[in-house]
């Protein structure tokens, strides 16, 4: 099991919660009702780390 520092993750959450805020809630109900995750979000996702960030670094990920 790997340990994340509490500063690494707590810097993580915030940029999250930006991201969110500035992305993903202006459009929510937008996206809710269409049931689309567009292209640009998830680039902007995968922008943070967000995608492989539980993936042991010894298997490509991010810890």
């Amino acid at each position: 099991m790997t340990r994340t520092d509490p500063a690494l993750a707590d810097e993580l959450v915030d940029a999250v919660r930006t991201f969110v805020a500035k992305e993903v809630m202006p459009v929510a109900l937008e996206l809710e009702h269409g049931d689309t995750y567009p292209a640009e979000l998830v680039a902007g996702m995968r922008e943070l780390g967000l995608f492989g960030c539980t993936i042991p670094p010894e298997h490509g990920g991010l810890g």
